[in-house]
């Protein structure tokens, strides 16, 4: 069975309370990799530190992931360049390229 995130349960700065569709409760700790990818205040890493920013977590749930919106951008088909949700997918992805500092409990 693919696990995949049904409820976000709790927002606290840089931890998610999450509840799959197995039925397990999980927290995340996301400071630590925030930390390393957030050298720069303006870098959507960087803003994410700012507990206020961090706690606009929502739950997307056509992708059920959680994302936060405006902190990426992306090249719509007309070529320009708008925000975007950062989302968990994007940071399991700077995770698996070199930044293991993600943690569930």
């Amino acid at each position: 069975m693919m696990k995949f995130v049904e409820k976000l349960l709790a927002v606290h700065p840089y931890r998610l309370t999450l509840q799959f569709n197995t039925g397990e409760i999980r927290v995340t700790d996301l400071e630590p990799m925030l930390r390393a990818k957030g050298a720069s205040a303006q870098s959507a890493y960087g803003r994410l530190l700012e507990p206020a920013t961090f706690c606009r977590a929502r739950l997307d749930p056509e992708s059920r992931t959680v994302c936060w919106d405006g902190l990426a951008r992306e090249i719509a088909t007309d070529g320009t360049e708008q925000p975007a949700p950062l989302d968990t997918a994007q940071i399991k992805k700077a995770v698996s390229h070199g930044i293991p500092h993600l943690r569930t409990h």
